[in-house]
Formats: C-alpha cells, structure tokens, sequence
C-alpha cells in the first residue's frame, strides 16, 4: 500500500470541515528541552499562522511560521512561507533558515514552485568567507501528488484535531532540506494542561517523522485545533504558548450548574467512590497530601501553575530516562550547528526527474 494512502482517504473522506477552525495565529515561547524553572526567560519565540487565501480562483491556504532562538551563543532564525490548496498540495513553498555567530554566519534555504507538469526546485546554502552553493532540479507533479511539503503537514496536523480522527494518519513528506521522509501523525489521547491561565484538557498529538533527523514531536493542541505546546526530540527547543492570540471562548454558566447538580444529586455515591479509590492506591494519597501541603507552604498566587510545576517531576513525558534521551538530542544538534557545513542535504534523494 503507498505509504501516503490514509492521509489522501482522510483528506477525501465524506466528513464535512469547517475551514476556518483550521485558521489559527499563535505566538509561543521557546525552551531548552527540560523544563525551565517557574519566571525562566526563554531562549527565543515561534510565530505560526495559517489564513485561508486565494490564487487563481481557487480556495488556498497561507501558511507562515517564523522562528528565533539562541542556542548556546548562536543565534537561529528561521522563516516559512508555503501557499497550500485545499487537498493539502503545495503551490509555492520558501524557507530559508540563518545561523549567526558573533563572527560568521552561515544560511540555506529552498524555494519551490509549482509549474505546469513540474516542480521547480531551486536549493542554496552559503557561509561567509564562502562562495554560495546552489542546485536547481525539478519534480514530477505526478509523483508529488502522493508528497505533502512541510507548510502542508502544519495544515494537516491541525486537520487531523480538529476532526478528533483516532486512527493514525500516514503519508510522505518533504523535509525543508529537500529530502522524502515517512511520517505518521497519532492520537496519544487527552490531557490537563495550563492554558491561558485556566485548566484546559487538551489532545496529545505524537508525530513520527523518520527523516534525516528521525525526529519524534509531542504537540498538545486544543480541540479547536490550537497548538499550546510542543516538544521534538531531535530539536534542541520546545515551545510553549504565551497566549492565545485567539479570543477565548465565554464562560458556559448553565453547563457548570448543571454539573454542580449532578455532582450534588450523586455527592455520597461518588465520595464512596473517591474513599475507594484512594484506599486501593495509597501512592495518590500521600501525592495530594504531599502537594496540599506545599500548597499551604508556599501559598502562590497561581495555584494551576503551581500545580503543573509541582507534579512535572512525576509526569510519564519528563521520565529522567527521557530527559537523558533528550540531552543527548540537545548535544548532538549543536553539534550539527557548530561542525562542518554539509552539502549532503541538497542531494535529491527521491522523485527526480
């Protein structure tokens, strides 16, 4: 089966969207990969937008992601511009990405255009002291009907929340880098997660991109489809929002008095229940005594931040094993910015003309 089949049955499939919960503009903030400590700056931000548009008729999608981050005495910026159509098929897609050191930088960058019964594709990379580098070669638009580019994977993520698809969504991508790579984009399931101030549950959305990074990313999203978190394991930053740019939605007053209600009518059903619970697992109790008293310790002023903060140490996604995992990404992708500049990347590895 080609590997791109359940992502062009999903696209295709019968369920109606409404585009415009696919529309966001979110402004983030970016961390090292372990969890700074509460009123840690970050090391830098992420702009990301996508916003229904127009070519020729048609209906499109623009989709922008701007990136600035300070790695350990380098600075890396990095912008996309990618112009999408409805089936996720890229008209025009350009990135270019910049390393600064205090005495050099380096930069690459892709630019890509859909033209008749091709794509063009026009690769650069330059350092200074250096003579720039640059290739151009084209794609079969045949064979990139079964290829989604990297501004098309922002939109099909969000896709995929948006209709609370469980089944896994496969397919092949392009990385900005010009290289083909599986992916595959699964539902975790949901979780708590402090947005905006208050408590929301959010989906927990794992990506799997076996590409030149192998890298593997956590997105925590809102069911409208709004990224909050995310955290890539072969990337030496996780982002976090700082706030939504969208208004959120008002208060449901008659829905909490309803639940007030129901918890009322069944008060002593359910507090048998909670005795039950906390009998059979004698480690949550001695967990909620442990933060009640923390709580009345340090008396904070935000009790939901302090909450998350509080039990991050005991979170299966911050697991010590994990963060070792981590470590060893954050190294070797400095490594990667600090070595030797690598012309491999601009070979075409697949759907060459």
């Amino acid at each position: 089966m080609n590997p791109a089949a359940t992502a062009i049955s999903f696209l295709e499939g019968p369920e109606q969207v409404d585009w415009s919960r696919v529309c966001f503009q979110e402004r983030l903030a970016a961390h090292g990969l372990r969890r700074p400590p509460p009123g840690a700056a970050p090391i830098g931000f992420q702009v990301m937008s996508v916003e229904q548009s127009e070519r020729d008729g048609s209906p499109t999608f623009t989709v922008l992601v701007h990136r600035n981050y300070h790695l350990g005495g380098v600075e890396v910026r990095s912008e996309l511009m990618a112009v999408i159509e409805r089936d996720l098929q890229t008209i025009q897609q350009h990135w270019k990405q910049t390393a600064v050191w205090p005495d050099r930088q380096q930069w690459r960058q892709l630019h890509l255009v859909r033209e008749r019964h091709q794509f063009a594709v026009q690769t650069q990379q330059g350092a200074t002291g250096h003579e720039p580098v640059e290739r151009l070669y084209r794609l079969n638009r045949s064979k990139m009907r079964f290829l989604y580019s990297e501004g098309a994977l922002v939109v099909l993520q969000r896709l995929v929340a948006v209709r609370d698809h469980q089944e896994p969504v496969h397919g092949t991508a392009m990385e900005i880098c010009g290289r083909i790579y599986p992916f595959t984009i699964e539902h975790q399931g949901w979780k708590p997660l402090a947005v905006a101030g208050a408590l929301r549950c959010v989906r927990l959305a794992k990506t799997l991109a076996r590409g030149n990074y192998g890298n593997e990313s956590f997105a925590h999203l809102t069911p409208e489809g709004t990224l909050v978190a995310q955290a890539v394991h072969a990337w030496p930053v996780r982002v976090e929002a700082l706030h939504l740019l969208r208004e959120r939605p008002p208060l449901d007053w008659e829905l909490d008095l309803q639940l007030v209600s129901v918890f009322t009518d069944r008060k002593l059903e359910l507090r048998a229940l909670f005795e039950r619970y906390l009998r059979e697992h004698p480690d949550v109790r001695r967990l909620l005594a442990d933060f009640l008293q923390a709580v009345l310790v340090w008396k904070p002023e935000d009790v939901t931040e302090f909450a998350e903060n509080f039990f991050t140490s005991y979170s299966v996604t911050y697991k010590s094993g994990e963060q070792n995992d981590q470590e060893a990404a954050l190294n070797a992708a400095l490594a990667s910015v600090h070595g030797d500049w690598d012309e491999s990347w601009l070979e075409p590895k697949a759907f060459t003309e």
